[in-house]
């Protein structure tokens, strides 16, 4: 049912965990962690609290879900409830209504300890795997169909 979940979560570089930070939440990351931990068994964990709140009460989240999966909270997602109904008001991403949001703020730092984990995927054609030269292809040379007049 999930094969191509599996699949990829194989060859992955990172996981990142998200969790809600309330007890549910919390609840839910600790009991699914170890279950993608074991898809991925050679990626990095990267655990994300999402909707965190007060400082104090997320320090206490951040100690429970440390304590228990034995991984640090690597990142804090804030709460941006106008940010988000302003979005979903508007049909569109939230970096596009609230650019200075802290909710993209947070996602652009996730992004860039990503990146900064994998290191740089400037690489040549021929360090690249024969079935993973697909990837490198640009949009334009995919799906080449002469009824829909894509080149």
């Amino acid at each position: 049912r999930f094969g191509a979940a599996i699949a990829t979560l194989a060859t992955a570089d990172v996981l990142v965990c998200v969790g809600r930070s309330d007890p549910v939440g919390v609840v839910r990351l600790v009991r699914e962690l170890p279950r993608a931990r074991d898809c991925a068994p050679t990626a990095v964990p990267l655990v994300v609290m999402n909707h965190a709140g007060a400082t104090a009460a997320q320090r206490g989240v951040d100690d429970v879900v440390t304590e228990m999966l034995d991984l640090p909270v690597t990142l804090h997602v804030p709460d941006d409830s106008r940010a988000t109904r302003s979005a979903l008001a508007h049909g569109c991403a939230v970096v596009e209504v609230e650019p200075r949001s802290p909710i993209v703020v947070a996602s652009e730092e996730l992004a860039s300890r990503v990146v900064q984990m994998l290191g740089s995927y400037d690489r040549s054609r021929a360090a690249v795997p024969r079935s993973n030269r697909r990837l490198l292809r640009g949009a334009h040379r995919r799906h080449r169909h002469r009824d829909a007049r894509v080149v």
